[in-house]
């Protein structure tokens, strides 16, 4: 009978002697100059700086979904200098609509190259919004996504220190948006517009007059090769 009291006495002895050595060693408040919360907070006790250079390592889409976390998770998701340091070929993709405008204009003077592929805006764009964040745009594609022509617009019109437009194969993109782009778009060099139908020579000619540094033009099934004007 006493044998076997002291042995269910042994673990809460030995709990209540160990409970505040491992706490100060899991914590180590009283060992270091780091605040105590009573636990180990390692998020909210780094520097912004450290934070958006980890971030850095998620996929784009999870870097959305980690700034639910808290206010100070969702400043950094969003900080300009974070997307920066994003392979801008991933930077848009599997993001929905308002989180990537969010982005765009986070971004900021930040942004040179900006590839859409696979990325739908049309209903939920607000026109207009991209005129700050686009103002250093120099590399522009939307190939393969799903562009609505007011969308189209709006990047021209904000962008215009391009010298790199795709518009490769876009519907929406018509003779119109050349006209944005021979108005704005001075310092183009390189220009894709293969298999736009609703695009002609006529447009690809405002470009042409407009835009000195031109050198390279893709222009695969648009209309009205047989124009004397143009030829």
């Amino acid at each position: 009978m006493v044998l076997r009291q002291r042995l269910c006495s042994r673990p809460s002895t030995l709990t209540m002697e160990t409970k505040p050595t491992l706490g100060r060693r899991m914590i180590g408040a009283e060992e270091t100059n780091m605040p105590s919360h009573g636990k180990l907070m390692l998020w909210f006790d780094i520097p912004a700086e450290l934070g958006i250079k980890i971030f850095a390592y998620l996929r784009p889409r999870e870097i959305i979904r980690s700034s639910r976390v808290s206010k100070d998770w969702h400043r950094m998701c969003y900080d300009g200098q974070l997307w920066s340091m994003l392979d801008p070929a991933r930077l848009c993709q599997g993001i929905p609509e308002a989180a990537l405008i969010t982005i765009i204009n986070a971004v900021g003077p930040f942004l040179r190259d900006l590839d859409l592929y696979d990325v739908q805006l049309g209903e939920h764009f607000e026109h207009g919004c991209l005129t700050e964040a686009c103002r250093n745009l120099q590399s522009l594609s939307l190939w393969g996504g799903r562009i609505d022509r007011n969308a189209i617009h709006s990047f021209l019109n904000a962008a215009g220190t391009l010298v790199h437009i795709d518009l490769s194969g876009l519907e929406a993109a018509t003779d119109r948006a050349m006209g944005i782009v021979a108005a704005n778009c001075h310092k183009l060099q390189r220009l894709n517009v293969s298999w736009c139908c609703s695009i002609s020579t006529r447009g690809l000619l405002m470009v042409i007059e407009a835009c000195p540094d031109l050198k390279i033009v893709r222009a695969a099934k648009v209309s009205g090769w047989g124009d004397v004007k143009v030829m």
